[in-house]
């Protein structure tokens, strides 16, 4: 019974308990040693915006014997809404183990966050969680984050006849997946996996041609960020009416001091100098697949013919390193009509949802949150991690080509 156990923030003192329960929870899923110790005290220890630095983690557990059963963990941010400066939060891991569920455990952990913090922002909503959580007070469903990929060369073989193998598997059968491992091992693997990124890049049409070159003396790579990004954002920053701040210190906080993860950094000047746009993408690294993922993609105003030329940079620089596909985030009207311009297929719609506490209502009306435009890009939270399945499987591409995103459903 749920009375069993006690739902509280994880102490200090317990963090090799929670690292313990990631281990159990997650190996085969994400490397674990991308998780601990490194990224858990980036997020959890090292993070400047922390609402009590020295206090409790802000995971929320349940602990039974001294083990830690379920929990949810909060990504601690600033948030401006409306024009108005907030610190909350947005959901990160979070996972109940086996031998502890039906016991209404992760709703439990789920309810004691949502109740610490004035905002909080969950991400990948199913229908059933979205029926569940907006009953609660000041639940609201939130802009989707739809991500776009753009294949350069083919899918990794490997990886898609193993998820083809494995959905076979399960509709009829051990004994066909295994007739179809042997089959893949005699090359029809390649030949597949040739054939569907052929289908994928039929799809791939870039609208208005490709962009002019852009002048290189336009372009810096810069291996932090100052005061020139602030000036960008406070640029930008009345074009949202939801977003985390992309300040100098977030940005150098999510993309330069953050563990496991090679990222890259551009800023684009106009003819007279000034700031004008910010690009960062990430390389993928072993033992994910070569898979890069543009994390920021920044500009003043809608210049369409601007945001082309950034992703072409993009594009150029992935390719020598040797990057197949290019994956991007992003949920403005504005930003989607980019993705299409620049070839890119919508693959996923990550459903989200934000909570917003009656003390924070009463000052800033949900409508005025709801209304606009929002930034969130797959840099925001946990979404771009570092996981080994970082190409989608053969279901998820057989449904883009067919005109079917995954997640598309769980927007109705």
């Amino acid at each position: 019974m749920q009375n069993d156990y006690q739902i509280r923030r994880a102490r200090r003192d317990e963090e090799n308990a929670v690292a313990e329960a990631w281990r159990e929870a997650y190996t085969g899923t994400f490397p674990v040693e991308f998780l601990y110790p490194q990224k858990y005290r980036w997020t959890f220890t090292d993070n400047p915006f922390l609402i009590d630095p020295k206090g409790d983690f802000p995971i929320w557990v349940a602990v039974r014997d001294g083990r830690v059963a379920a929990w949810v963990c909060a990504e601690e941010t600033d948030f401006e809404l409306a024009g108005q400066l907030v610190r909350g939060a947005y959901g990160n891991l979070a996972f109940t183990l086996r031998d502890h569920r039906r016991r209404g455990l992760g709703k439990a952990v789920q309810g004691a966050m949502l109740s610490a913090y004035p905002i909080y922002m969950a991400l990948g909503m199913t229908k059933a969680n979205r029926r569940i959580y907006s009953r609660i007070e000041g639940g609201y469903i939130a802009r989707p984050i739809f991500t776009y990929l753009r294949l350069l060369r083919t899918f990794d073989a490997d990886a898609l006849w193993a998820t083809f193998v494995s959905m076979v598997s399960i509709k009829l059968g051990r004994r066909w997946g295994k007739l179809l491992r042997g089959i893949g091992n005699l090359g029809a693997k390649h030949i597949g996996a040739w054939k569907l990124s052929l289908l994928f890049k039929m799809g791939q049409r870039r609208k208005g041609g490709r962009p002019a070159p852009i002048d290189e003396d336009s372009v810096e790579e810069v291996g932090r960020f100052d005061e020139t990004a602030d000036r960008l954002w406070q640029d930008c920053r009345e074009q949202y009416t939801y977003a985390v701040p992309r300040t100098s210190q977030y940005l150098n906080w999510r993309y330069v001091e953050q563990p496991h993860t090679a990222h890259r950094r551009f800023l684009f000047r106009d003819q007279a100098g000034q700031v004008v746009g910010l690009l960062v993408f990430r390389v993928s690294r072993p033992p994910e697949l070569p898979v890069g993922v543009i994390t920021e993609l920044l500009l003043k105003g809608e210049d369409l013919e601007l945001g082309r030329q950034m992703l072409a940079l993009a594009e150029a620089r992935l390719r020598q390193d040797g990057i197949t596909q290019i994956q991007c985030g992003v949920n403005t009207p504005f930003m989607r009509r980019l993705m299409e311009a620049g070839a890119f297929r919508l693959f996923y719609v990550n459903v989200a949802m934000i909570f917003l506490s009656k003390e924070l209502r009463e000052r800033i009306p949900a409508e005025k949150i709801l209304a606009g435009d929002w930034l969130m890009t797959l840099g925001d939270s946990d979404l771009d991690m570092v996981r080994r399945d970082n190409q989608p499987g053969f279901g998820f591409i057989m449904r883009v080509i067919f005109g079917r995103p995954g997640g598309a459903e769980n927007l109705k």
